[in-house]
């Protein structure tokens, strides 16, 4: 015999299991994370492109569109943003290139497939981007470290701290 605690459980999972059904379907793929250095160029790729796709969109963020190709247009339309002169696309594998990353190009990165049929599947690539000390900039272990070597070294300090004022990291 069930308790009423016991029945009180299982009406709820009942009623969440459609949820996550749904939840899974309307899901899209995930790429493994991408991670560059400031200044360098990145490919986003995604690993499994559909044949039968009739347009392509890279998004920025979930509504800020980067990039657009149609099947049936020779050239991708590039749409004004924050990447101007700083990437391409490959129409062949739907690759994006990014050139002279920034730490600000950081996000997860959308790919929105639109097939022949009618159907569309999305992949989210994730890139972090990182000061060329391979940190966020401001966030180094070392910083505190360096002012209390100023304090002991003097001039050499005063020069390390000189060289963060002037690289914005101080």
């Amino acid at each position: 015999m069930y308790s009423g605690g016991s029945k009180w459980c299982l009406a709820l999972e009942l009623l969440l299991l459609p949820h996550l059904f749904l939840k899974t379907s309307i899901q899209g793929h995930s790429e493994h994370p991408v991670f560059a250095v400031s200044g360098s160029n990145v490919s986003l790729q995604i690993s499994n492109l559909p044949d039968n796709h009739k347009k392509l969109t890279w998004f920025y963020t979930t509504n800020q569109k980067i990039v657009e190709w149609e099947s049936n247009k020779p050239e991708p339309y590039y749409f004004h943003s924050k990447f101007k002169d700083r990437l391409t696309f490959d129409r062949r594998n739907g690759t994006l290139h990014i050139y002279k990353v920034l730490e600000t190009d950081s996000s997860t990165y959308l790919l929105k497939v639109l097939k022949e049929a009618g159907a569309e599947e999305e992949w989210k690539i994730p890139l972090e981007v990182f000061s060329e000390f391979g940190e966020p900039k401001g966030m180094s272990p070392l910083w505190p470290w360096m002012d209390q070597w100023e304090a002991s070294w003097g001039s050499w300090g005063s020069l390390w701290k000189e060289e963060r004022k002037s690289s914005g990291q101080a």
